[in-house]
């Protein structure tokens, strides 16, 4: 039985006493097993299953996309050809479901754009036919990556201890939202007493929100973004003419600092990030999302340690107004997921060190 501990914050509609501890209980193991092992994958980046399709966002030098039919009716196959047409594509970053509209978002970092495909049938392709438009987003902080949300976007954005932003479809911020609930502020004896009222400056915010994963579910109505360094899982709403946070989770007691040199190098390069250090806890890396559920892949061991082969993973499940579910629990540290409901499984890319990436199966059943 392994146990798995958060702390929960009191900052959403569901309060709960500030610093409290949720104990998170029986933990299902899963088993890993090997499957399409003819698979040749390049760094993937991206998972997302449509229907009976599994699309892997990857770096390769000819094709971004490898199409694999869970099926298997038909052969594995590469969509997204990389160039400069009007259907290439050059550094993709996300992949998205939009439900209600049925089409597949894909965002180009590269070219800044959103591109939307209808997606009609079991056979995903990328044409003329089904090419929807695309949306061309300049954002003023070249690392923030916009995630649709209805008719506007999410970003990682930092205002007066906000660290999200809504924006409409010409970047211009409708409203910040997201408060941070707060950071350690050293790294003396944990005392929550010291700390509740901390808050970070603006500057160490903007450095900080380039770190947050951020997604939005399939029928547009839900956000949730999640610290890579800050043990932080907050869960949005829409309500009315604002945003409003449904539930929070987030632990003190990781040691997070701001730095200009987040590996403590000694450069001066002025790269952004939270500084690691050995206190620096791993969080959430990756969300993936389905109609019903949120589902979180979190590592919480020391981000210094991260090759320690003891380490092992979680997929964590939530509702989308931020009800813990279940977790299961990997053996394999992994960087990327999908969840296919209807089948009853988690598949995952996996990488062994020295060798190339492999994609695996985990039976929910």
């Amino acid at each position: 039985m392994v146990v798995l501990v958060l702390w929960s914050a009191c900052n959403g509609s569901k309060e709960q006493d500030n610093g409290g501890l949720l104990p998170l209980k029986d933990y299902t193991e899963l088993q890993a097993e090997q499957v399409f092992p003819d698979l040749i994958m390049k760094t993937p980046v991206k998972m997302l299953i449509i229907g009976d399709k599994l699309l892997i966002a990857q770096f390769r030098q000819d094709s971004l996309i490898q199409v694999v039919d869970l099926g298997m009716k038909e052969e594995p196959y590469m969509i997204a050809p990389k160039g400069a047409g009007p259907h290439d594509f050059y550094d993709i970053q996300n992949l998205l479901y939009l439900s209600e509209d049925s089409l597949l978002a894909i965002y180009d970092m590269n070219y800044r754009k959103y591109s939307y495909y209808n997606i009609k049938d079991s056979h995903i392709y990328l044409n003329d036919m089904n090419f929807v438009g695309s949306d061309y987003l300049r954002t003023k902080e070249g690392n923030c990556h916009p995630v649709p949300f209805g008719d506007y976007y999410i970003l990682s954005m930092a205002d007066e201890g906000k660290v999200l932003a809504l924006n409409d479809k010409e970047l211009k911020v409708v409203e910040y939202f997201g408060d941070y609930p707060g950071s350690y502020p050293g790294e003396m004896d944990f005392d929550p007493k010291k700390i509740t009222n901390f808050t970070f400056s603006d500057s160490e915010l903007f450095k900080l929100c380039h770190y947050q994963q951020i997604i939005t579910n399939p029928q547009q109505d839900r956000v949730v973004v999640a610290g890579m360094w800050s043990d932080w899982l907050a869960f949005f709403k829409k309500g009315g003419k604002t945003m409003e946070q449904t539930t929070a989770y987030y632990s003190y007691d990781t040691f997070t600092k701001v730095s200009d040199d987040p590996f403590n190098t000694g450069s001066k390069g002025g790269a952004l990030g939270p500084k690691h250090s050995k206190k620096t806890i791993a969080s959430y890396q990756d969300l993936y999302a389905t109609e019903n559920y949120l589902y979180a892949l979190y590592y919480g061991f020391p981000e210094l340690d991260e090759d320690n082969p003891a380490h092992t993973c979680y997929i964590l499940q939530f509702s989308w107004d931020g009800d813990f579910l279940q977790a299961y629990r990997l053996k394999e540290v992994i960087s990327h997921f999908a969840v296919d409901e209807e089948r009853g499984c988690i598949y995952t890319t996996y990488t062994a060190k020295g060798e190339d990436p492999v994609l695996l199966k985990y039976d929910l059943k």
